[in-house]
């Protein structure tokens, strides 16, 4: 359904940003006349050659709020969209519902904490700033099937093999501080006894 949306309201080729769900961006760039757009530190790169439809995040899997390229530009939003205007001129899809802004705003913050967290941790260094309540950490091992099998947390390496030893950490838009504390906690421990 949303991939159909987001044909409809392309015109000419796509131009699919590797830093969306690897999902997502396997079903667009199976479609006829799509290709992948590189990423840097989780923000798409766009070439002013580029005369397709640009398809980004806002924001993306990574967490990272792209740039609007203009009336191209596709912005799929998400939980997270509430945390930045979107840009002017761009057509947006809605992939998902968003938190509310003083929600995602407290998300964010506790995020951020979490990461500051994670950097104190011994080998795991963090790949991106959080722009959103998402955390892409690298970490000095594959992460195992305990640390995997926490919520919200994804390997990285087979859709991104550009983060050794990453995980994504997404904490549900739900949580509340004393959660997340909670969390965090589980979190270090877990990566402490696989290092």
């Amino acid at each position: 359904m949303i991939v159909e949306r987001i044909v409809e309201a392309a015109t000419g080729g796509l131009a699919v940003s590797r830093a969306l769900d690897p999902k997502l961006r396997g079903q667009l760039l199976a479609r006829l006349g799509s290709w992948e757009l590189p990423c840097v530190r989780g923000r798409t790169v766009v070439s002013d050659a580029c005369d397709d439809t640009v398809v980004v995040g806002y924001p993306n899997y990574l967490g990272v709020f792209d740039r609007g390229g203009g009336s191209r530009t596709i912005m799929l939003t998400g939980a997270w969209s509430q945390l930045r205007p979107v840009p002017d001129g761009v057509t947006v899809v809605t992939i998902e519902e968003a938190v509310p802004g003083a929600i995602a705003t407290n998300a964010l913050g506790d995020v951020r904490r979490l990461a500051k967290g994670l950097r104190q941790v011994r080998g795991v260094q963090l790949a991106i700033r959080p722009q959103s309540p998402v955390i892409v950490a690298l970490l000095p091992f594959s992460p195992g099937t305990r640390l995997l099998a926490l919520p919200g947390v994804t390997a990285l390496e087979g859709d991104f093999p550009e983060y050794p030893g990453g995980v994504r950490i997404e904490p549900s838009s739900d949580a509340s501080s004393s959660v997340l504390t909670r969390y965090a906690a589980d979190l270090e421990r877990l990566i402490m006894e696989e290092a």
